[in-house]
C-alpha cells in the first residue's frame, strides 16, 4: 500500500497489536491502520482517528508502512484475542 505518513501511529500497545522479535533481535510490529479525520465543531476543529478498512500498519527497523491485509487485520482484531482467551481457559 505504501508509507504511513498520513496516519496516526500509537506504539503504546493495546489489544490489536502483534509484536514479534526475530532471532537477530529485530522487532516487527503489526497494528491496526489508523487514519485521521477532520471534524468541524462549533468552537473550532477537531482531528479524530479512525480505523482504515482492510489495512494494517507494519513497523520494522524504523520503517513504517501500510499494507492491505484484510485477513491479518481480522486475525489481529478478533481471532487472536479469542485464541489467547480460549488457550488461557484450558490451562
Amino acid at each position: 500500500m505504501g508509507t504511513a505518513n498520513d496516519q496516526f501511529i500509537s506504539m503504546g500497545g493495546g489489544p490489536n497489536e502483534l509484536v514479534m522479535k526475530t532471532k537477530c533481535g529485530k522487532t516487527l510490529t503489526i497494528v491496526d491502520a489508523i487514519g485521521s479525520v477532520s471534524v468541524k465543531v462549533p468552537n473550532g476543529g477537531m482531528i479524530a482517528s479512525v480505523s482504515i478498512s482492510d489495512q494494517v500498519t507494519v513497523v520494522y527497523q524504523n520503517k513504517t508502512m501500510r499494507l492491505k491485509a484484510p485477513d491479518l487485520k481480522k486475525w489481529i482484531g478478533s481471532d487472536m484475542n479469542k485464541l489467547i482467551e480460549d488457550t488461557l481457559k484450558d490451562r
